[in-house]
């Protein structure tokens, strides 16, 4: 396979598992890449697929037996991923200089977010990799700024997508082994800046987020218009683990076994509720305002709020009743307080046709 950067004298191909950026000319690079990272010159980059478990083996080791079977220098710039290499993105900015070809992997299953403790961390494959070549001579100091404004748009990307950390349910700002690389080829006048502000900055901004969404589209189908019911999944808000929780209440209550009728009936109302685009939307509001909240007070307050509303929204006065009695002395996380709200809504809910039935 071969694809097209849009900055001359420098292609890309993929050769099984192996995607190899090389430059006629030698390029100044910016990396964080396992093989040859730092501040450096090479006229090579490539990003190599490796199964699962290779990360236990010496990635430098490794690295360099790929550069000799592609003919490659040993100065090469190496990176790996689990990603499959042909759901790389390629975005190209040539309308105006500096010229910037984007080049992103990206693999979600390993989202973690900053400030994660780390021995939650479970081993699991999935990594960003983003390569900028930019057609222009920016300082040292700016390549710098190059990764800062890139790591800020990968960042926004995954909120956008909704991307959740593993390790503690917030939204996620990466992976635990994300790279990134940036090359010039040091063509024309010095460039000092590169922040959000500039207008480097900000075409940088906007191809990264492009990059990694595709990147992450083709890799594991997450798209920024994904069913909300998708979403709540993620969150571990299912049909079926609300239903098992109501019939279990339920059969304390009523002092009675749940009949597998009863049960299966539950989940199809619940799917029915989740279905629902007001009131999916507004669980999905209130778990997102609760994973960006605190354990202040006033988020306490928001977060019940919510909870009551949602409790209304499914189940009426009732509803919010229910929850008003189960939540008045909480002590467990915000976001449980929006499940608790949609618990209530069901069971009163539920409770309606079995009283009429008694």
């Amino acid at each position: 396979m071969t694809s097209r950067i849009g900055i001359a004298g420098i292609g890309i191909e993929i050769h099984g598992e192996t995607l190899v950026i090389s430059s006629q000319r030698v390029l100044r690079v910016l990396s964080s890449a396992v093989l040859n990272g730092g501040l450096t010159t090479s006229r090579a980059i490539i990003n190599h697929h490796v199964p699962k478990g290779v990360h236990s083996l010496r990635p430098e080791r490794y690295l360099n037996r790929v550069l000799r079977k592609r003919g490659l220098e040993p100065n090469s710039i190496g990176l790996m991923t689990a990603a499959d290499i042909r759901n790389v993105s390629i975005i190209n900015h040539t309308k105006f200089r500096p010229r910037l070809s984007v080049v992103v992997t990206a693999g979600v299953s390993n989202a973690m977010a900053a400030g994660d403790d780390a021995k939650h961390f479970r081993e699991r494959t999935g990594t960003i990799n983003m390569i900028l070549i930019l057609d222009g001579n920016p300082t040292d100091a700016c390549l710098i700024e190059i990764v800062k404004t890139a790591t800020e748009a990968k960042a926004l990307t995954l909120r956008e997508l909704d991307i959740l950390s593993r390790a503690s349910n917030r939204i996620a700002t990466g992976t635990s082994t994300d790279t990134v690389t940036v090359a010039s080829t040091c063509r024309g006048e010095p460039i000092k800046y590169a922040g959000t502000a500039t207008v480097l900055g900000s075409t940088i901004s906007r191809y990264v987020i492009r990059a990694v969404k595709e990147a992450v589209r083709k890799q594991d189908g997450i798209s920024p218009d994904r069913l909300l019911v998708e979403r709540l999944k993620d969150r571990g808000v299912t049909s079926k683990q609300l239903a098992k929780t109501v019939s279990q209440r339920l059969s304390v209550r009523l002092s009675v076994k749940p009949k597998r009728q009863f049960l299966l009936r539950m989940e199809s109302q619940t799917r029915r509720v989740l279905q629902k685009t007001d009131i999916a939307s507004m669980i999905l509001a209130s778990l997102k305002m609760c994973e960006d909240a605190s354990t202040s007070p006033n988020s306490m307050r928001m977060a019940r709020g919510a909870g009551a509303s949602i409790a209304y929204l499914i189940g009426g006065e009732a509803g919010r009743s229910e929850f008003q009695k189960t939540s008045s002395n909480w002590k467990r996380a915000l976001s449980e307080l929006v499940v608790e709200g949609i618990l209530s809504g069901l069971i009163a809910e539920a409770v309606k046709p079995t009283r009429s039935e008694g």
